[in-house]
């Protein structure tokens, strides 16, 4: 098989996996939580994810006189 293959086939078992759990975690979180302080979490966590993610992954694109590159997707 080829490497990217192999790499594809695991990222999409792992976004099955997150998929998959997301509703698990959506009925227990509502259990002690508001629906808006919940999605607020929700936004939160993904936003400290994906800005590193983002910035590392365009790093080389991003420059000095430029910075804000890296908030715009």
């Amino acid at each position: 098989m080829n490497i990217k293959t192999i790499r594809s086939d695991i990222m999409l078992l792992l976004t099955a996996t997150i998929w998959g759990f997301a509703f698990v975690t959506q009925i227990q979180g509502m259990e002690f939580i508001g629906p808006y302080l919940y999605n607020g979490i929700r936004f939160a966590i993904g936003s400290v994810v994906l800005i590193p993610l983002v910035y590392f992954r365009n790093r080389n694109r991003v420059t000095s006189s430029n910075p804000k590159e890296i908030f715009i997707f």
